[in-house]
C-alpha cells in the first residue's frame, strides 16, 4: 500500500490583508504553498501527493508545481466551497490502492 497526501491550498489571504491568495503569496521570493510541497516531496514516507486548490488557481498551482519540481504532485484538483469539499475532492481523487 503507498501513502498519498492532501494538501488543500485554498487560503484566501483575508486575515493577512492581501489582495493575493495565500497559497501563492510569495515570502523570501517563493510562493507559501512552494514550502508545504517542498517538506512532503522530501518526505520518504510520502508516495505521491494530490494538490487541492480554488478552481481559480489551478493553472497557477500547476506553474508553481513545474516550476520547482515537485515530482510527487500527481494531481491538481479543484476545491470546494469549504475545507471539507476541498478535503473530500482531494480524497475523491486518491488513488485506489491508497
Amino acid at each position: 500500500m503507498k501513502t498519498q497526501a492532501i494538501i488543500p491550498t485554498a487560503g484566501s489571504g483575508k486575515r493577512l490583508n492581501s489582495a493575493i491568495p495565500k497559497p501563492v503569496i510569495e515570502i523570501c521570493g517563493k510562493p507559501v504553498c512552494a514550502y508545504t510541497l517542498e517538506a512532503f516531496e522530501k518526505s520518504p514516507a510520502i508516495d505521491s501527493i494530490i494538490l487541492v486548490g480554488h478552481r481559480d488557481l489551478l493553472s497557477k498551482l500547476n506553474e508553481i508545481v513545474e516550476r520547482y519540481r515537485f515530482r510527487k504532485v500527481i494531481k491538481v484538483v479543484a476545491g470546494g466551497d469549504t475545507r471539507r469539499e476541498s478535503v473530500f475532492n482531494g480524497m475523491a481523487a486518491l488513488d485506489k490502492d491508497t
